[in-house]
């Protein structure tokens, strides 16, 4: 079983004994899901092309709204689909748990706010390898 530690609001967290918290199975995948879409591609430096292009996709773009709805939904899918790679190759490492892979992606659905244009609302929905759904809603603002 892989294992990540649990992270509340971007901090590690800590049990009340003062030991690191540690997450698996079905909140592992959830927060993995979170953590990649949420790291700007190029922002980790020893994993430059870990993250996703959220950013890349909305900021500084004289695009059409319908182009730049897509470009984040491509930029969501694409970093989703990295991410079930590694954990296929994760795989030859250590054990994943069914519960904590990506068998396919169900749906990426991505709103802009009415009252503020910065934000974007996503929903994410995907099957993991224990035939569950898992989804996952996030407000970014850019």
């Amino acid at each position: 079983m892989s294992f990540d530690l649990k992270l509340e609001s971007g901090d590690i967290k800590f049990s009340p004994e003062g030991e690191l918290d540690t997450v698996t199975g079905f909140d592992k995948l959830k927060q993995d899901v979170i953590k990649i879409l949420l790291t700007e591609v190029g922002e980790n430096d020893y994993h430059p092309w870990y993250g996703s292009k959220l950013g890349q996709a909305v900021v500084g773009r004289a695009t059409t709204f319908n182009i730049t709805l897509r470009n984040v939904e491509l930029a969501v899918t694409t970093s989703l689909e990295n991410l079930a790679f590694l954990q296929n190759e994760q795989l030859q490492y250590q054990t994943v748990t069914p519960a904590e892979a990506i068998s396919a992606i169900n749906f990426v659905n991505v709103e802009r706010e009415p009252l503020d244009p910065r934000q974007w609302n996503i929903r994410v929905s995907v099957f993991t390898k224990a035939l569950t759904e898992i989804s996952e809603d996030f407000s970014i603002t850019l």
